[in-house]
């Protein structure tokens, strides 16, 4: 709004694939959801959990609602079986209106995966009304990312951050780093590619016309606009880390490229393996291990042994009121390894939504909606491809690990959905586990 004071509304939509100081130990990357409102007042990465804490959130504070019934969203992030490109996508869709006549934005979150493609969970309006704190009022008359016609920007693309990583240095001045490896195909690790928006038109008019007439998935997000960016015409940057106050080294190069008219960001070692050079001398020049103190080459990192766990109670108000629509609590046990325990609820029960404060009318409304929705989608066996793979296929599409992929118990097939409120190291007692 060309307002100054737009800088105390600042929002955005996170997280990304990775590795971070606040998640629990794990031996495998995780994908991670993460919206930020009023200028990180508040942050939403599950529906119980902001990105990082293991502190639940209030219920007046939850901002996620799952929409997916066969795809368990933990808190700790998505793992997987497979290595890949996942498709990430975040859309208006209309499957959280409460009438035919709310103009309201309900940011989806769909995936594409290998074994699972389709919608998971949308952000309620209500979170991004929250203000950044000291600024509420003179910031109330702002539209935000819930509010109708504010669309979402990229500026060109999204974010990968490179940052400081942690290592050791010996009394010559050589630095030792952590192993760590970039998967390779023909010699180089596709980071992001293929990003494009797109109009209601594509996305949410398609996804209205679906609820009353079926579901064609070549018809949603069928071309889009690819985001600006630009062809280095083979150019490579270093690709860097800092390991010393200011002081960096190189692990490798990234390269920004246009192919077949998509934009592709990727990155290479030296050497094409994907291995990133573990020793550096003082002058940060990769070096062999021979050329350090054998202290050095003996020197191990510390390994995270506990972390949280992710536990939120099972009887607060809105987990509680109206409740689950399945009396037993379940666990899946996932490979990073965790122990992972959920509640079946209704759609429009869900602990999420009590925020909303609905209406019988508007449930009725909702409920009804997403059971056609989960219908068509169940008819899709959890392979519904709203997001188009292009280039990504030829790289290969990674695969959800099975343990998160879930079949509804007998009689909640459509309109319920798995809502987890723990995650930890251990299992949690009194669960029932479930394979994927």
């Amino acid at each position: 709004q060309n307002d100054a004071r737009c800088s105390w509304l600042y929002e955005t939509l996170e997280g990304g694939p990775g590795f971070w100081v606040g998640q629990l130990p794990t031996v495998v990357p995780k994908w991670r959801v993460n919206g930020v409102a009023g200028c990180y007042a508040d942050e939403t990465a599950s529906q119980f959990f902001n990105f990082g804490s293991t502190a639940p959130k209030e219920c007046a504070s939850l901002g996620l609602v799952q929409l997916s019934n066969s795809v368990l969203l933990p808190p700790d992030g998505l793992t997987f079986a497979r290595e890949g490109m996942l498709g990430i996508a975040w859309v208006r869709t209309p499957f959280g209106k409460t009438d035919a006549t709310d103009a309201r934005n309900f940011w989806t979150l769909v995936i594409d995966a290998q074994n699972v493609a389709g919608p998971v969970a949308y952000f309620l309006p209500e979170f991004w009304q929250t203000r950044a704190k000291g600024y509420e009022q003179q910031s109330a008359h702002l539209e935000d990312l819930g509010s109708p016609g504010v669309g979402l920007a990229m500026g060109g693309g999204g974010a990968f951050e490179w940052n400081t990583i942690f290592g050791y240095k010996d009394a010559d001045g050589n630095y030792k780093l952590p192993r760590m490896h970039f998967p390779p195909r023909d010699g180089r690790t596709v980071l992001t590619m293929e990003a494009r928006h797109y109009t209601d038109a594509e996305v949410h008019d398609v996804l209205e016309q679906a609820l009353a007439s079926g579901l064609d998935p070549t018809l949603v997000m069928a071309s889009g606009v690819r985001n600006a960016c630009r062809d280095d015409g083979g150019v490579e940057v270093d690709a860097r880390f800092q390991v010393d106050g200011s002081r960096s080294v190189r692990i490798g190069s990234l390269s920004s490229t246009i192919e077949g008219s998509e934009c592709v960001w990727s990155f290479r070692t030296d050497d094409g393996s994907g291995n990133t050079p573990v020793y550096y001398d003082g002058q940060l020049n990769a070096v062999d291990e021979s050329q350090v103190r054998p202290e050095l080459r003996e020197q191990a990192f510390p390994v995270k042994t506990d972390w949280g766990p992710y536990d939120a109670p099972v009887t607060s108000d809105c987990a509680t009121s109206p409740g689950p629509s399945h009396a037993s609590l379940f666990c899946v046990r996932t490979s990073s390894p965790s122990w992972i325990a959920f509640r079946w609820y209704r759609f429009v029960d869900q602990p999420a939504l009590a925020r909303a404060e609905l209406s019988d009318a508007d449930k009725s409304f909702m409920q009804a909606r997403v059971e056609k929705l989960h219908r068509m989608l169940n008819e899709a066996g959890g392979v519904s491809r709203w997001i188009k793979e292009r280039g990504a296929a030829a790289e290969g599409l990674g695969s959800v690990e099975p343990a998160l992929l879930l079949t509804p118990p007998v009689g909640l097939e459509v309109g319920h959905v798995p809502i987890p409120f723990f995650e930890g190291i251990r299992r949690p007692s009194g669960c029932v586990e479930v394979v994927g």
